[in-house]
């Protein structure tokens, strides 16, 4: 039989041995709780960066413009990373690297107002578009039927309509192609730039389907042939034209154009689409008395002799207010320096130069021949301008200041003009000679 002192210190030393390993165990598990809850943090902070709430307003709360543009987009679906980030882990870690760069900008405050991005930044890479859009899916031709109101008291209601070549014409001989012959064969056109807005292009090289090269210089280029060949040079990608696809913000003249075919603007308020676009392009100092103003003024009777009631006419003019203010307030964000032609699209080249910035008869091959840019069969079929309601009176006044289309204009000067040059983002279109002229023929 064991002693009872035996048996007491026998405990005690169990007790002791007990007592010297529960802090290990203790401490392992603490580290692996800690270890766990970090990659558990690390994980959904990792995933609450790539959502567009961090991108859009946590993290870039500077790029409002963009990301209120991307909300309303077409590409309002698509996540910001989707386009800004490229694939794989090395893609997502050389992004986060990037973004050390714009966290400290954002955090000092210490960046451009507006912001203008850089031009690897720009350049979003093809595969990334071509991940949604396949090249082989394109249509060959669009029919385009867009609603146009003119800037005169009865907003009188047209139709412009076209046909835009965009497939590549494969059953086609060259050089009879549509608007994504750029595209068809990656590295076709290359092109250089000293403008990282590419805003002005001075240099344009085609490689064709033999293997020869041609290459075109702007005539209106200050650059010597020594500058012009120390231009880093570039193959064309979809960003080139498309340069604001996720984030392209209002221009006044198309939306008015669409509020007053929605129904969203009364037709019936006399010089509704001249008055509204002339408040919201005032400079920003006089913008909001503009805006002020602009209720009464359209709310006036003999402005509406049509109104049956000034309460009618009233009404229709609030709403006309309603809509003035939204627009500048999606586009124009005067504490970072943003105005509605700050970011212009290269697409078209309605409000911007866009396809111009090659495209305008004045870039020329050794041979003096020029790029091709006529109205009827490079990118699309002549306009047709018609009034949209077919049982309404053809209208013969002209309501250009020189018949359209018209690739020379038979007026001096007025062969350097571009659509963009009466028709820039914000500014209602120049109607008469005064506009430019003043006095008038100078």
């Amino acid at each position: 039989m064991a002693s009872p002192v035996k048996s007491h210190t026998h405990e005690r030393s169990k007790t002791a041995e007990s007592l010297r390993r529960y802090p290990h165990w203790l401490a392992w598990s603490t580290c692996a709780l800690l270890v766990g809850g970090l990659l558990q943090g690390a994980f959904f902070l990792d995933r609450y960066t790539q959502s567009d709430a961090f991108c859009g307003q946590t993290c870039h709360s500077s790029m409002a413009p963009q990301n209120a543009a991307h909300l309303a987009g077409s590409h309002a679906d698509t996540p910001c990373v989707g386009c800004h980030v490229g694939k794989g882990l090395s893609g997502h870690l050389r992004a986060k690297v990037r973004g050390i760069e714009h966290v400290v900008s954002q955090l000092s405050g210490n960046y451009a107002r507006p912001i203008r991005v850089t031009d690897t930044q720009q350049r979003v890479p093809d595969d990334r578009c071509l991940t949604c859009h396949s090249l082989s899916k394109i249509p060959e031709a669009r029919q385009l039927q867009v609603p146009r109101y003119l800037y005169d008291r009865a907003n009188s209601a047209w139709q412009v309509s076209l046909t835009l070549h965009i497939g590549a014409y494969r059953t086609r001989p060259d050089p009879v192609r549509g608007i994504m012959w750029h595209m068809a064969e990656p590295g076709r056109v290359r092109f250089a730039t000293p403008d990282p807005t590419t805003q002005t292009i001075p240099w344009v090289q085609v490689l064709r389907t033999d293997g020869s090269t041609t290459t075109y210089v702007a005539r209106a280029t200050s650059l010597s042939p020594i500058a012009l060949e120390q231009l880093p040079r570039r193959s064309m990608t979809c960003a080139d034209c498309h340069n604001r696809i996720g984030h392209d913000l209002p221009h006044p003249d198309a939306v008015l154009d669409r509020a007053l075919f929605n129904g969203q603007l009364a037709t019936s308020l006399r010089s509704v689409k001249r008055r509204v676009g002339q408040a919201v392009a005032e400079q920003p100092a006089a913008r909001h008395e503009a805006l002020d103003l602009l209720q009464d003024a359209l709310a006036q009777p003999d402005q509406n002799p049509d109104a049956p009631t000034a309460k009618f006419s009233r009404s229709n003019a609030n709403l006309a207010l309603v809509l003035a203010r939204n627009l500048v307030a999606t586009a124009v964000y005067p504490h970072l320096g943003v105005e509605f032609a700050t970011y212009p699209s290269h697409v078209g080249h309605r409000f911007s130069l866009g396809c111009f910035r090659c495209h305008d008869g004045a870039h020329f091959d050794a041979a003096g021949k020029a790029i091709a840019n006529d109205c009827a069969t490079t990118c699309h079929t002549a306009p047709r301008l018609a009034p949209i309601d077919p049982t309404a009176r053809e209208v013969t006044e002209p309501w250009h200041p020189w018949h359209v289309p018209a690739l020379v204009p038979a007026v001096a000067g007025h062969d350097r003009l571009s659509c963009a040059d009466c028709h820039g983002a914000g500014l209602v279109p120049k109607l008469s000679c005064e506009d430019c002229h003043h006095p008038p023929g100078l």
